[in-house]
């Protein structure tokens, strides 16, 4: 092989090397930045329901102390009759407020839960293409470099590119999705009942 075309291959494999580089290292961050909002949203969420005392309780307080001085200073009977439709009226919004609450806590949550679950999944999915990118990239270095070594010689390349590659060099198994975690619980609760 010519010297000139061996060196254009290897530019070649490099840019790609280096192509395959930056898509590994897009996914990471991309990764950290999935990660952090998550944590962003379920820790300062606006979504934070309080469950303290309202408008409608002030009102229910200060329809009872009304009440309490119109009955002390005039036995009317309908004026105290009015005054308990209010009180029961108040006490009434302000169940429906705090049920409304109730229901509005319990969707914050499931959306937030659901929300941290899909991160999950899909930074394990961003995982598995870093890790490709990042073998890539040193596959195509290695193969690079024993191109540019061996001077063309299609013997010497076999030779070292079994040398330099790193096919040896493992990450450990990939992690399984929470969705193969999900059904493995839910196998041991149905297990555990019988």
């Amino acid at each position: 092989m010519d010297q000139k075309v061996i060196e254009q291959e290897a530019k070649r494999l490099q840019k790609r090397a280096q192509q395959s580089r930056m898509f590994g290292w897009l996914g990471v961050i991309v990764m950290v930045s999935t990660v952090l909002a998550m944590i962003v949203l379920f820790f300062n969420s606006k979504l934070n329901v309080s469950f303290g005392n309202g408008p409608v309780i002030t009102e229910i307080s200060a329809i009872t102390t009304e009440s309490t001085a119109i009955a002390k200073e005039e036995n009317s009977d309908i004026e105290k009759m009015k005054l308990e439709l209010d009180l029961k009226k108040a006490q009434i919004i302000n169940e429906q407020q705090s049920s409304s609450l109730i229901i509005l806590a319990i969707s914050s949550s499931v959306a937030r839960i659901g929300a941290v679950l899909i991160a999950l999944y899909l930074v394990q999915i961003l995982l598995s293409l870093t890790r490709y990118h990042f073998r890539i990239a040193d596959h195509l270095d290695s193969a690079s470099s024993s191109l540019i070594i061996s001077e063309g010689d299609s013997q010497s390349i076999s030779a070292l590119a079994g040398l330099l590659a790193t096919n040896h060099v493992e990450f450990g198994k990939a992690p399984s999705p929470p969705s193969e975690k999900i059904l493995e619980l839910v196998k041991e609760i149905v297990a555990a009942k019988k």
